[in-house]
């Protein structure tokens, strides 16, 4: 198996921008990996295709040493662009890894250390502008199961 692209789908998501990176394989399996970092969406883009150039042909199930030798080849080494965007591809690679094997990446990694996993709603106040709003967002938020409510955003008046 060969990586044959990779790319990206930049997604809208309330107050940021998730960036989705998918490695197509030339047996038609595609992974996905998550690169979202905050307000930087063209800078990961950018570092995504400079791995893109790096990878493309090689064996997608070699995870270590493609990151290992990306990691080590390149220049400049870290920074919250480079990293988020070799986080993104390492996801991919194991989520290639294992629709190939047929089985969970938990799998692949050890196996799963939790049956549940608790969650906070994010966001869950969009569109919300008086403390009615705010408060029938939060009923409606619990009672769709959440436990936890993420902080509002501050209003600034002038």
């Amino acid at each position: 198996m060969k990586i044959v692209s990779v790319d990206t789908l930049v997604v809208d998501f309330y107050r940021t921008n998730l960036v989705i990176v998918r490695v197509h394989t030339d047996e038609g399996i595609v992974g996905l990996g998550e690169a979202t970092l905050e307000g930087k969406e063209r800078a990961v883009q950018g570092a995504i295709a400079e791995v893109a150039e790096a990878v493309v042909g090689l064996d997608p199930t070699r995870i270590s040493k493609i990151l290992y030798e990306l990691a080590r080849d390149w220049y400049w080494r870290g920074g919250p662009v480079i990293m988020t965007a070799l986080s993104a591809l390492e996801m991919a690679l194991w989520d290639i890894s294992a629709r190939d094997l047929g089985v969970p990446v938990s799998r692949l990694l050890g196996g799963a250390t939790r049956d549940r996993v608790r969650a906070y709603a994010n966001g869950w106040f969009s569109g919300a502008v008086t403390p009615e709003d705010y408060a029938a967002a939060a009923r409606k938020t619990v009672e769709s199961g959440f436990r936890g409510l993420s902080g509002t955003r501050s209003r600034t008046t002038t």
